[in-house]
């Protein structure tokens, strides 16, 4: 009996470090599902879902989205937690960039302590699941066709397969175009005006009724956004119709780039 006691005296504090370890490792793996999106990739003003599990049931903890490299004293877009454990609390995806849920449990007491975090990104699928500023070099569908020589060179490109229809439109064609390598804009191509017409309808469904700057002429425009600038106009001489959509951003970019170079050639050339 002595010698059955000895031994467990000998193995009993190995028993209880198994057991803190099998402790922390629930713990730990608990902690890294506190928090979390359901998807990594979002659409600009798509739904996010945000998954919360373990929560003390505090009134008083949140969670927030903010951008990625903001302090954890930023509570930017933020919801009280429901006095319940676990749930799903949902967002409006923001503007394009890289960002971060946080979750603050136990706020009263801890502040600005974050208990969980995951990352997303938001981008802004233009045209057909594209992003402004997708680099060329990740798209193997495309087919380079020209470039124009704005802004130092828009490379255009056709794309592999493309559908040449949009709601009742027989699209001619269509052009995507690439500065610096990064998608930027897009050229819709129609002919005559029954398929201008149910482009312009279908654009008008997409993005709501734009700006008709004169009113004798078939020309709208939108760009009171902070994305993306649309202009859809009809040539009654050619019988031929356009949608011509670009980036607000790398619009701004390449205007930088026209300064830049006519104030060097004022210096240099003169």
């Amino acid at each position: 009996m002595k010698s059955i006691s000895k031994k467990i005296k000998q193995i009993f504090p190995i028993i209880v470090l198994i057991i803190i370890a099998l402790c922390y490792q629930t713990v730990h793996a608990d902690t890294a599902l506190i928090v979390s999106t359901d998807k990594d990739i979002y659409n600009y003003g798509e739904t996010i879902k945000v998954n919360f599990s373990n929560a003390p049931g505090n009134w008083r903890d949140w969670i927030c989205i903010v951008p990625e490299s903001s302090p954890d004293n930023e509570a930017g877009n933020y919801k009280n937690i429901p006095k319940k454990s676990n749930g799903t609390l949902t967002f409006i995806a923001p503007l394009p960039g890289k960002y971060e849920v946080r979750a603050y449990y136990n706020y009263d007491r801890n502040g600005y302590v974050v208990t969980a975090r995951s990352s997303f990104s938001v981008v802004y699928y233009a045209f057909r699941n594209l992003a402004w500023g997708t680099d060329i070099s990740n798209l193997k569908d495309m087919q380079y066709v020209g470039t124009d020589q704005s802004y130092g060179g828009v490379k255009n490109y056709v794309r592999k397969g493309d559908e040449l229809k949009i709601g009742g439109a027989q699209l001619e064609s269509i052009i995507y175009g690439f500065w610096q390598g990064k998608f930027s804009s897009v050229t819709i191509n129609v002919e005559g005006y029954v398929n201008f017409t149910a482009l312009k309808d279908a654009t008008i469904i997409k993005y709501g009724v734009g700006d008709k700057p004169n009113q004798f002429m078939e020309r709208y425009v939108w760009g009171a956004g902070t994305i993306s600038t649309i202009l859809i106009d009809y040539n009654e001489i050619s019988k031929k119709g356009t949608l011509f959509m670009s980036s607000i951003e790398i619009n701004k970019q390449q205007k930088l780039y026209d300064i830049k170079n006519a104030t060097e050639g004022a210096i240099i050339g003169f």
